[in-house]
Parts: C-alpha cells; structure tokens; sequence
C-alpha cells in the first residue's frame, strides 16, 4: 500500500468521525457533500503535517506506521461530539478553534501529544480554515445542499447590540406629515404588532397584510409604523422597508440583498433569491425588527421577505384581496383599510387648506364626497383649490370640476408620497396605472369603457357590464373574448372593484374618473 493510498483512507475515516455528530440530525444530501469537503482538506492538511508541503510520496513505507499511529491518536478525539462541533463552528464562523482543555483531553485517552510529530494546534487551525474556504466555496452554487445550514452556523448566537435608536433600513417614506382619520387604524395594527405582555412569541411568524384601494394610504399607514416611537420600542433591532411594485421579480432580489448587505455582510452576486432569503432567515433568528414589505402585485414574490425567527413581525402591503390572502395564514391576518370617511375627509382638506374650508365650506364638502375619501386625490385637490384661491380665480368653479374631469390626474402627488409610484414625474394617474398595468389587454380596455357609467356613486350590475362591453370594436376577430364574468372576477382580483351585492359592483369614483381619462384617450 501506497503512501498517498494510506492518507487518503485516514482522511477517509477521520472525516467519518467528525460527522458522527451531524448524522441524526442533517440530511443525507448535506453530510454527504460535507464529507467530501472534510476528506479533501484532511488529505491536504494530513499529507503536509506528515511530511512536509510538496515532498515526495513514492516510496514512503514509513508514513504506514506512522498514519496508524496519527489515527489511533486523532480518531477517539475527533469522534468526541463538543470536539467536532468546535472545530466545524470555528470552521464556518472563521475563527480558530478554541480548545483549551485539548491536553487533558489528550491525557484521557492516553496519547503524548508530542509523539504526533506535528503541532497539534496548528493542524487543528488549518483544518479550520481550509475547510471555511471550501465550504464558502461550494455554499455559493445554488445547488449546493449546505447553504442554510452553513450561513445560520457562521452567525454569532448571541442578540445583537441593540442602536440607540431604532434605525429603518431600505428606502422607506418619510413619517407622514398628515395623519387625520387614521388613529383608530394606527392603532389596530400596532396592537396587532406589539403584544399584550412581555411573551412577544405570541407574534411568531406573524404577517399582517394591509390591503386597500390604490391611493387609500397603505404606504402611508406602513410609514407610520415604521416611524412610530411605541413600535421602535418593540424592534429595538430596527424595520426593514421593501418596496416592489408590479413585474417585481428583479426587484425583490435587489431589495433582499439591501437588507443582507445592512445587517450582515456584503452578498455574492451569484447568490440567487433562495439563498439571500435564507441568509436574512440566519441573521434575523435572534433579532427583533419590523419586515415592512409595500405595495405587492403578486404572493410569490413576497415570500422571500416573510422570514425572521419568534422575535420578528411582518407588514405587508398591497392593491389585490388574492395577494393579502396569499401572504397571510388566515383572514384574521388581512387588515382591510377603508377610505376616510366625509367627516375625516373635510378636516384632512381644512388642514391642508384651511382658509378655502373657511370661505368656502359647501364647494368642499361637496368636493370631497366626490373624491370618496382617497387620502392621495383629497391631498392632491386641496393643493390645487389653495393655488386656486391664491391666484384670485373661483374655488367653486375648480371644485366642481375637480370632481368630474382629468385635471385632477395630471397633478403630482405631494414630495413626501412620491415615492407610491417609480415614474421620473409621477401622477396621480401614475398611481392608477400600475394597477392597471398588470391587467391583459382586453381587461385594460374593458375597465376603461366603466368609466362610461354615470352617476355617483358608481354601482352596476354585471349585466349592465356585459352591455357596455359588447358595444366595444373588436380588434382581432379571431380572437377569443374572455366572458364579461371572467373580466369582473380579474377587476376585483386587481382591487379595482368592489362587491357589493350578487352580480353587483362598485367603482370608486376616481377610479372612475381615471377609467374615463383612460377612455378619452384610446
């Protein structure tokens, strides 16, 4: 027998040994891989403590006696189970392998240290190191089976120090400015987030899926959570913010990887969404923070960010009842947010423009019942009635045109909610659009042709729908056209109608006014 054939079998079996260990509780797939890993850098590190680096192995009939000796020396310790796991964690932490107590270890089963004819300690560091840089090595392909495992062993189990003040990662908005008829919603989610007592593992896992019309102040209402003093006493670690948006595939690998890069460590860019999910999953395990997620278009692509361990609590925003439904366990964990109502809707205008509220009262309340209590049109509209009324021309006549034509979608919304949409110059009608977007193109001129409908506010039944529809030119007469109730079933999918009665709908008024801009131009 060989010398090379003599340290390959010894690397062989005291990479068995190491594993003992980890075979009850690691999968198959993962001991495996391990294993090889183990036996390559035993080989390595065996064949250089043995001989010295890059001597000649031909010939060696001596290295027999002294491998059996390294074996009968090293097997017993490296089956010890603290001795494995220490020298694996010190391995994939980074760190040499601390063993103080190695000589009494050493005493117990009999062996002379010095009668190894290589340091001990130093073969134990270089078994440390190589192994980290192969096991890096290999976690970084996405087939590899030891990538969870591997990333929760290189973190420190300790909590992390806690900031002195709650800090929010990712580009989230600004506190809002404006936060009139919201109190009793702010405070229903925060007793949702924050628990009763002090046994927070009442929150485990638990997601919160805000859903509501585009507009309505979603994104507004996770700013505030964001930013509000009782909630960062909670997640003393910090909120984490995501924005998606439609077609956001790409966009939740790079908002995963913002969240990896602040709170652990620079990812690889070949990591793909998988393995970044998997690592937030590690350095969140002890922590305690907020994962806001905003403005969702679809389920799957939420998922990533739902992560966390018993300390962690989730907020989810989006348009759509299926995605709310989707992200959450059950209904009890959707929080439908509603319009304003007149009366939150007046005083959030007279905050804003208190002197035209002052003079002319009936216009706006005529106004906002038009508008249907959308937080961003109503924000919008008092804008432009406080320019209107400074440039000396008639607020009545602004107000009631507000209402009923397409100047109130050309406006921006205000600096602080810019952010609701990605355009360079957004609109409200910016806002509308991305909910419209992700429609097929026969549903998109179908919700256009809604905004035909009459009257406020505006409720059709589906047979109703079906007629306006038929009138539409068709296009490709070869086509197949969905039925009108497919069409209806994909508006209330998207959060653009509402339900209100057996085959009976509701189109928010601005909606509606954004339907037939929409018309106007086709």
């Amino acid at each position: 027998m060989d010398a090379v054939t003599v340290i390959a079998s010894l690397a062989g079996r005291l990479a068995g040994q190491m594993l003992l260990s980890k075979l009850k509780t690691w999968r198959r797939p993962e001991v495996v891989e391990l294993r090889k890993i183990i036996e390559s850098v035993l080989h390595e590190v065996l064949t250089e403590h043995l001989i010295g680096e890059g001597a000649d192995l031909q010939g060696r009939a001596d290295l027999i006696d002294r491998a059996q000796h390294v074996e009968s020396a090293l097997s017993p310790l490296l089956a010890r189970t603290d001795v494995a796991e220490r020298l694996l964690d010190a391995a994939l932490a980074g760190t040499a392998p601390a063993f103080d107590d190695l000589d009494g270890l050493l005493r117990d089963q009999r062996t002379d240290r010095r009668s190894l004819g290589f340091d001990l300690d130093d073969f134990l560091s270089d078994v440390a190191a190589r192994l980290r840089t192969k096991v890096l090595a290999a976690v970084k392909r996405s087939s590899s089976a030891l990538f969870h495992h591997v990333v929760i062993g290189t973190l420190d189990s300790r909590l992390p120090t806690v900031p002195a003040e709650t800090r929010v990662t990712g580009l989230a908005l600004p506190p809002p400015q404006h936060f009139v008829g919201r109190e009793a919603d702010a405070d229903h989610l925060r007793a949702r987030l924050i628990p009763p007592s002090d046994d927070d593992t009442l929150r485990l896992q638990v997601v919160t899926a805000v859903q509501g019309l585009p507009g309505v102040g979603k994104s507004t209402m996770a700013a505030f959570l964001a930013h509000d003093g009782e909630i960062g006493r909670a997640f003393p670690h910090g909120i984490l913010w995501a924005n998606l948006g439609p077609g956001a595939k790409e966009q939740t690998r790079v908002e995963l990887a913002r969240w990896v890069r602040a709170l652990d460590q620079e990812p690889d860019p070949s990591w793909p969404v998988a393995h970044l999910s998997s690592r937030l999953a590690a350095v969140l395990r002890h922590r305690r923070m907020l994962l806001i997620v905003d403005d969702v278009f679809a389920a799957d692509e939420a998922a990533p960010f739902l992560v966390g361990g018993q300390h962690c609590a989730h907020v989810v925003t989006t348009r759509q009842p299926t995605v709310a439904r989707g992200v959450a366990s059950g209904q009890h964990q959707v929080y439908p947010l509603k319009v304003l109502t007149p009366q939150s809707s007046f005083a959030l205008v007279e905050l804003l423009a208190p002197e035209v509220t002052a003079s002319h009262p009936e216009e706006v309340r005529a106004l906002v019942k038009r508008l249907d209590g959308l937080p961003l049109v109503l924000q919008v509209a008092a804008n432009l009635l406080v320019g209107y009324m400074g440039a000396g021309l008639s607020v009545q006549s602004l107000a009631d045109a507000l209402g009923r034509d397409a100047q109130l979608l050309a406006q921006a919304p205000p600096p602080t909610l810019a952010g609701l949409v990605n355009e360079t110059s957004p609109t409200v009608a910016a806002v509308f659009s991305r909910s419209v977007s992700v429609l097929d193109a026969v549903s998109q001129l179908r919700f256009a042709y809604l905004g035909s409908f009459g009257g406020e506010p505006r409720i059709f039944t589906l047979d109703q729908a079906a007629a306006e529809w038929a009138a539409i030119p068709a296009t490709d007469a070869d086509a197949a056209m969905p039925q009108p109730e497919d069409t209806v079933r994909e508006l209330v999918t998207r959060g653009l109608l509402e339900t209100v009665g057996p085959e009976t709908y509701r189109l928010h008024a601005v909606l509606a006014l954004y339907a037939h801009w929409l018309l106007g131009n086709l």
